[in-house]
């Protein structure tokens, strides 16, 4: 046998490479994909100021150790196409996806003009009679697809890393590009427990931010500056602030009032987080209709949650893009506490149901 492909397909969510990867593997088995939406139910958020200024980002918080078995292994150095390949398909062989750190500037499928570009797609498949291999990931920064590309491009973008690996010692702050991410397939964990999902939810209700004043060296800066050939390769920033759960809501009025006028397009993330958390509850909570016979009413909250959360996305893109008065400020931070109540309302009384259910299959 000369190729194998491990299940994958167009992520059901793909708000950044972590999560799109995760359900990248989970799209052709419905029972999996619901799965990783019950443990992927919490947002967060990060606030780091840098010498360029303050960075928000925004994320999905997944508990993904409740959903698959994770591994790092330390990085090989190859040596050739031949050899690379030969590794990727007894790693497949053994129903092990792959994420591999690669210099995607090699590869012809991705839309970037830089000379360097470091991304970590996932390794779904491999043709070694066509030379090539299967990749989930962003190719063009904006969608998550899964693509064949030419095995020896692969291997081009993998060397630029071994050559790291030659060139530069072990320290503590490159660490990550020195070892290769694998998932078991055959092990991902399929059991629910409600009590479980009470627990994150009331997790989720409760959370608070944190505050800091930590200074960190970027680790990703680091690497990418030495294989750049760059002289400023430690990049010295400060943590802030950390939050999750519904303290989100509150950084997102923060960050409305802080960076609406700068028309900032991580604030049009910052709302389209909105929306794919909304998408993922609605998943979860029909998944738990189906399985544990909750009242088949909870569709309408949210979907009136995720007409609200899409309105506000337009709102910030159309800023992003045109500029807006300062009216509309106004207008989100509105939305913005209108979501949060539709969403506190409907949480606080699926606890109540699911408690409810959990009571009867205990007793």
């Amino acid at each position: 046998m000369k190729n194998i492909i491990l299940p994958c397909g167009r992520p059901f969510v793909s708000f950044s490479t972590n999560d799109g990867h995760l359900f990248c593997l989970a799209a052709n088995n419905k029972l999996q994909e619901n799965m990783f939406c019950l443990n992927s139910l919490d947002m967060g958020y990060s606030i780091t100021r840098t010498k360029y200024g303050d960075v928000y980002d925004t994320y999905l918080k997944v508990k993904q150790d409740n959903v698959i078995n994770h591994n790092e292994i330390e990085k090989e150095i190859l040596g050739n196409t031949k050899k690379f390949g030969e590794f990727i398909f007894n790693k497949l062989s053994e129903q092990q996806y792959l994420i591999l750190d690669l210099d995607v500037s090699k590869i012809i499928n991705y839309n970037t003009d830089k000379q360097v570009t470091l991304h970590s797609p996932i390794v779904t498949g491999i043709n070694l009679e066509n030379q090539t291999i299967l990749l989930g990931d962003f190719f063009d920064f904006k969608h998550y697809d899964v693509q064949w590309v030419s095995l020896n491009e692969a291997y081009e973008a993998y060397e630029i890393i071994e050559n790291y690996l030659k060139v530069f010692p072990r320290e503590g702050d490159d660490e990550w590009i020195r070892t290769t991410s694998l998932i078991q397939y055959n092990e991902l964990k399929l059991q629910i427990r409600l009590d479980g999902v009470i627990s994150d939810i009331q997790t989720y209700l409760s959370s608070e931010k944190i505050s800091f004043h930590t200074e960190q060296i970027s680790a990703f800066h680091l690497v990418s500056s030495r294989i750049k050939g760059e002289n400023d390769i430690h990049e010295v920033t400060e943590l802030l602030e950390v939050g999750s759960g519904v303290s989100y809501y509150n950084f997102l009025k923060t960050y409305t009032r802080k960076e609406f006028k700068k028309r900032d397009y991580k604030t049009v993330q910052s709302a389209s987080l909105l929306v794919t958390h909304f998408k993922i509850l609605k998943k979860s909570v029909n998944f738990m209709i189906k399985e544990f016979f909750l009242e088949n009413s909870e569709e309408e909250p949210i979907d009136e949650m995720i007409k609200y959360a899409k309105q506000l996305e337009a709102y910030f893109l159309k800023n992003y893009i045109h500029g807006s008065d300062n009216d509309k400020i106004e207008k989100c931070l509105l939305l913005i506490d209108v979501i949060q109540k539709l969403e506190l309302d409907f949480l606080s009384k699926l606890i109540t149901k699911i408690e409810l259910v959990e009571g009867g299959t205990n007793s």
